[in-house]
C-alpha cells in the first residue's frame, strides 16, 4: 500500500544526458517540488525500469547516485525512500548540473499555515462560537432551504443579494444605528473582507491615493495595494486617526478614499474622538474624498451607549459603510454588507455578479428570518453580557501574570485588548519563546507597514473562558520574564 501509485518520469532518448542523469534529475525535480514529500516510497529498481522500458541496471546508477548525493536512503528489504533531511539546495544544483532559476517576485502574502491542535491561539478577537444559537439558525436554514426549494428560488441571482436580507439589515441599521439606508442601497457580500474588496476597486486604482490608519487592519492594507492605489499612513494616537496629519496631507495629495474603523479602532480599540469625527466629515466634504467606515464589531461596546456610525451624521456625504455578522454569530458564517452612494453601489453589485454570482441565497434568508424573529438580537444581549464579563476577567488575569511589564486599558468595546510591552522587549524572541510554550500571539508587525514603533500585541479574549484563558496567559508571563531577562544579557540579538 506504500506504493499505491506509478511514478511517472518522461525520457528523452533524444537528449545529450545519459537515461540515469535524466531519471536522477526528474526524482530531485520531484522533491524539490514536494510532489515527492520527506520519507515517501520510491519504486523498486525492477518495477521503476519496467515502467520506464529501461535496464534495471540503468534505474540502479541512477538510485545509487541519489543515495550518495543524499537525496533518497535505501532501507534494506523496505525499499528506498526520499530522505528524511535533504541536501543544501546549492549542493544539489551542483550535483545536477541544472540551473537555478530565480524565483519570480510576487505581490501576494504567503499562505498562513494552520497551526498545530496542540497551539492555544489568541486571535484578533474572534467570538466564542459555542454562543451561537444553533439549534435556531439550524432550523432558520432548513426553513429557508425548504422554501426556496419550492418555489422554484434556489437558482435566483441577485447582484445586490437577497432583497429580504437587505430589507431586515435595513431596518437594523435604521433603528439601531440611527443610519438612513434604503435596501436598494445595500449590498450583501462574503464578510467585510470582500466589502473591504469592493471598496479598494471602486474607488482606487494606479495613480489614486487610498489613506489608512498606522497601525492598522493588514488586510485592508492588503486590498487597496493590491488595487494598485498610492498608500498614505496617518498615524493613531489614544483619539484614533490623527485628523490633522489628514488635513496636512490632503493639502499636498488627491486623496480618493479615507478607509478607519472609527468604533473601536483596529488594532488599538480606540475610539475616534467626537471631534475628530466632525472634522472628518468637514474634510471629506472639503476635498472630495470618499470615507470607508468599517464598524466591524458595532455590536459590543460596554463602557457606555454605542458610538453612532459616521454614515448616521451625514447620510447624504461621501461614506461607505461596511459591517458583517462574523463578530456578532461567527466568522465561519461569512456575510457581511457595504452601503454607500446610489452609483458606488452599482459599482458593486456589477462586481459582485463576476465573482460571485449566486451568492448564498439559503444563508441569506435564514439570516433574515434570525434578524426578523428576534433572535439576533437576544443572541447580541446573551453575548454582550458574557464578553463584558470576560473583559473584566481578562485584565484581572493580564495584571496578575504580567505585573508592570505590560501597558494596557481596558477597552470599551470590542473582543480584543491591545497590549504594549512596558520594558524594553526583544518581541520576536518573546514571540518565539511563546510558541515553543505552546502560545501562538499576532504579531506587531502585522498591524504596520513598516518597522513597529511600539513592542506589543492584539489579544482577543472573548472565545475563551477565564478557566480557559488563565494557563496560556501564565505561560506568556513566564515568557515575558524570559524575554526580559535575554534582553538585558544580550541574548536576543
Amino acid at each position: 500500500m506504500l506504493r499505491l501509485w506509478p511514478l511517472h518520469i518522461p525520457l528523452d532518448e533524444n537528449s545529450q544526458r545519459a537515461i540515469h542523469i535524466q531519471i536522477y534529475d526528474a526524482v530531485v525535480a520531484g522533491i524539490r517540488s514536494r510532489r515527492l514529500p520527506a520519507g515517501s516510497p520510491l519504486p523498486g529498481s525492477r518495477t521503476l525500469a519496467q515502467l520506464l522500458d529501461v535496464n534495471r541496471k540503468t534505474v540502479q546508477l541512477a538510485y545509487d547516485e541519489l543515495i550518495a548525493a543524499g537525496w533518497v536512503t535505501a532501507e534494506g528489504r523496505r525499499g528506498t525512500f526520499v530522505s528524511l533531511r535533504l541536501p543544501s539546495a546549492q549542493r544539489s544544483t551542483a550535483e545536477t548540473g541544472t540551473k537555478r532559476h530565480p524565483e519570480p517576485v510576487r505581490s501576494s502574502q504567503p499562505v498562513p499555515k494552520p497551526p498545530p491542535s496542540t497551539m492555544i491561539v489568541f486571535d484578533d478577537g474572534a467570538p466564542d462560537t459555542r454562543l451561537v444559537p444553533v439549534s435556531a439558525l439550524a432550523q432558520a436554514y432548513h426553513g429557508a432551504l425548504r422554501r426556496l426549494s419550492r418555489s422554484n428560488r434556489l437558482a435566483d441571482e441577485h447582484a445586490l443579494g437577497n432583497p429580504e436580507l437587505r430589507q431586515s439589515i435595513s431596518g437594523m441599521l435604521n433603528f439601531n444605528r440611527g443610519m438612513a439606508t434604503m435596501p436598494e442601497r445595500i449590498c450583501l457580500t462574503r464578510g467585510s473582507q470582500m466589502a473591504i474588496f469592493l471598496a479598494a476597486r471602486i474607488l482606487t486604482g494606479p495613480g489614486r491615493t487610498a489613506v489608512l490608519e498606522e497601525p492598522g487592519y493588514g488586510q485592508a492594507r492588503t486590498a487597496f495595494r493590491r488595487a494598485g492605489a498610492d498608500l498614505a499612513l496617518v498615524p493613531v494616537d489614544g483619539e484614533g486617526m490623527r485628523v490633522d496629519i489628514l488635513e496636512e496631507l490632503c493639502q499636498t495629495r488627491k486623496v480618493a478614499c479615507v478607509y478607519v474603523t472609527p468604533h473601536h479602532q483596529f488594532p488599538t480599540t480606540v475610539s475616534l474622538s467626537p471631534e475628530r469625527r466632525r472634522w472628518l466629515l468637514e474634510l471629506s466634504e472639503r476635498y472630495g474624498f470618499t470615507i470607508v467606515e468599517d464598524d466591524y464589531d458595532h455590536e459590543f461596546h460596554f463602557a457606555s451607549k454605542p458610538l453612532l456610525p459616521l454614515a448616521n451624521r451625514a447620510p447624504d456625504a461621501r461614506i461607505v459603510y461596511i459591517g458583517s455578522f462574523s463578530k456578532l454569530l461567527s466568522p465561519h458564517v461569512r456575510s457581511g454588507f457595504i452601503t454607500g452612494p446610489a452609483g458606488f453601489i452599482r459599482d458593486a453589485a456589477s462586481w459582485v455578479a463576476q465573482i460571485d454570482r449566486l451568492g448564498d441565497p439559503v444563508k441569506e434568508l435564514a439570516l433574515s428570518e434570525l434578524i426578523n424573529s428576534g433572535t439576533v438580537q437576544r443572541h447580541n444581549d446573551k453575548a454582550r453580557q458574557v464578553y463584558d464579563q470576560r473583559r473584566q476577567g481578562f485584565a484581572d488575569l493580564l495584571r496578575q501574570n504580567f505585573g508592570t511589564g505590560v501597558r494596557f486599558s481596558v477597552p470599551d468595546g470590542g473582543l480584543a485588548y491591545w497590549v504594549e510591552f512596558d520594558a524594553p522587549v526583544n518581541t520576536a524572541v518573546f514571540m518565539a519563546r511563546a510558541r515553543v510554550a505552546g502560545v501562538r500571539l499576532l504579531p506587531a508587525r502585522q498591524f504596520w507597514t513598516g518597522r513597529p514603533s511600539v513592542g506589543g500585541t492584539r489579544i482577543g479574549y472573548a472565545h475563551m473562558t477565564g478557566a480557559e484563558v488563565a494557563e496560556p496567559l501564565r505561560r506568556l508571563g513566564r515568557v515575558l520574564r524570559q524575554a526580559e531577562s535575554a534582553d538585558k544579557t544580550g541574548e536576543g540579538g
